[in-house]
């Protein structure tokens, strides 16, 4: 009785559905969205309550070295976890947390210092000092709360920005990861065409 009307309807349905909208509905999303929602809303909470913090995310080089300074993890990425690694007094608490693209791999890990008086780091803290560091030897970016202002800051190759705001903390991470996730989300949907 109704067959008219549903047809039209799919129809419609059809055309306005792209090829990326069809991509969506029959793989996951990469995940990327849940990944940096879970980082930015940890980092919001430990600047708002001014707990010191030192979050490293790794990208095509690793960081093994660093890993095996602190205890390994290997678990999933979320906000819950992350505040709790860097509550003051805990075990943790004063290293930093290494992740990649898919979990917590390890954390109290120790970073490098930078060696002698490196120009421009005079007002700069451990955990700023510590980054920029890292940073300059990696493609990782690193991710600083400041105990005493509640700042957060971030070290990437040799710049090290600072006073960022949630929004734009959570740009560059999706920056940073974007290249990694569309990889796998593309090795996936050719894997799930081949089967």
């Amino acid at each position: 009785m109704f067959q008219p009307e549903i047809r039209s309807a799919l129809t419609r349905i059809g055309q306005s559905i792209s090829r990326a909208d069809l991509r969506q509905l029959f793989f996951h999303s990469s995940g990327l969205d849940e990944v940096t929602e879970s980082i930015t809303s940890a980092v919001q909470d430990l600047a708002k309550n001014h707990v010191g913090a030192l979050i490293v995310l790794e990208k095509r080089v690793g960081l093994r070295n660093y890993e095996e300074t602190g205890e390994i993890l290997n678990a999933r990425i979320s906000s819950r976890l992350l505040r709790a690694l860097f509550f003051p007094n805990s075990a943790l608490h004063d290293g930093a947390v290494l992740l990649n693209s898919h979990s917590i791999v390890a954390a109290g890990c120790i970073l490098p210092m930078p060696t002698g008086n490196v120009e421009g780091d005079a007002g700069y803290g451990m955990r700023h000092r510590a980054a920029k560091a890292l940073a300059a030897e990696c493609d990782a970016m690193v991710i600083v709360v400041s105990e005493e202002t509640g700042g957060i800051s971030i070290a990437y190759r040799n710049s090290l920005r600072r006073k960022l705001s949630i929004k734009e903390i959570e740009a560059e991470i999706k920056r940073h990861w974007a290249e990694l996730f569309h990889e796998e989300r593309v090795a996936a949907e050719k894997a799930a065409v081949e089967d």
